[in-house]
């Protein structure tokens, strides 16, 4: 018995050490914000759609479609993921000033 729980204790402590792990760089977002240009932010565009149905072009498409005046979409995010099939992404609409 003693065997048993001595077992199952390294077991969980193994699970425990190995089961963590640790980013090694910091999460940035893909297509930070533009360097050396002026830009208004006209606001967050949150798109929820199935994997194959999302993307840059959808998220901007929908920038568009909520503000009329879009540019581009920066610092887009994947704000969730869920069964490898679904993803939730969200950016800024931005409008450049010329």
């Amino acid at each position: 018995m003693k065997r048993k729980i001595a077992v199952i204790l390294a077991l969980l402590t193994g699970l425990m050490f190995f089961g963590c792990r640790t980013v090694p760089k910091p999460i940035t977002p893909a297509n930070p914000f533009p360097v050396g240009v002026e830009y208004e932010v006209l606001g967050r565009v949150i798109l929820d759609e199935p994997k194959l149905a999302n993307g840059y072009i959808k998220l901007f498409e929908k920038a568009k479609a909520e503000y009329p005046d879009c540019d581009d979409v920066v610092n887009i995010w994947v704000e969730s993921a869920w069964n490898g099939r679904h993803y939730a992404l969200s950016g800024l609409a931005i409008k450049y000033i010329k």
